[in-house]
């Protein structure tokens, strides 16, 4: 079935089309929270951690790599689950709810950023607004190492699964470097993004 087939005979399912609404609303509710939160987070102040692999490797700065391998990875997601109305509810639902997720875990343990940190600048953000500097106390934990991790759980296929589980490998290994992020940041993220993900997945049983 073709990905027009399948989205207009998922739009025709009342239980589907209950279940996009309720996906939406949340997803506009946790972009909401998560980007007034990043605001407050910038402007508080928190600790300064003694990370000896952060002594050991870097700064180098890795910017275009690391959005080229995070673009890329979400245009293969967005493509390959786009086949699939209820792989992409699935997706939307993580994601977002990982947004939630870290607003607790950076409003519990603040950070201040690795003293010799090169921020990093969105290459894309910046061509078309001339200016993209990315929030430098988002800490823990890592964000893009999150976001290839939950395409790595939510691909529909061992093959894509394997490309994704090397992109957070490679980008979690790239905020290292770059001193983007503490080691733990990185570490820690695919354990709450799988924590993350079985709840949703008990949620979506639950709501039939």
């Amino acid at each position: 079935m073709s990905a027009p087939e399948s989205w207009g005979a998922a739009a025709r399912d009342p239980r589907f089309r209950r279940h996009a609404i309720l996906t939406l609303i949340f997803v506009a509710f946790a972009a909401t929270v998560f980007s007034r939160f990043v605001v407050w987070v910038e402007a508080r102040p928190g600790a300064i951690l003694d990370d000896p692999v952060l002594a050991l490797v870097g700064p180098h700065d890795l910017t275009v790599p690391a959005f080229a391998l995070i673009y890329g990875a979400l245009l293969l997601c967005i493509f390959t689950l786009g086949r699939s109305p209820d792989g992409t509810l699935l997706f939307l639902q993580v994601y977002f709810a990982m947004f939630l997720v870290r607003v607790v875990a950076m409003w519990t343990i603040p950070l201040d950023p690795p003293e010799t940190i090169i921020r990093l600048t969105d290459p894309l953000t910046r061509a078309l607004f001339g200016t993209a500097e990315s929030p430098t106390r988002d800490l823990f934990f890592s964000g893009h190492t999150s976001t290839l991790f939950t395409c790595f759980l939510t691909a529909p296929s061992r093959r894509l699964a394997a490309v994704y589980a090397v992109g957070t490998v490679l980008i979690g290994a790239m905020m290292i470097v770059q001193h983007v992020h503490y080691t733990v940041d990185v570490l820690a993220a695919p354990f709450f993004v799988y924590g993350t993900y079985r709840g949703v997945l008990r949620l979506r049983s639950a709501w039939g």
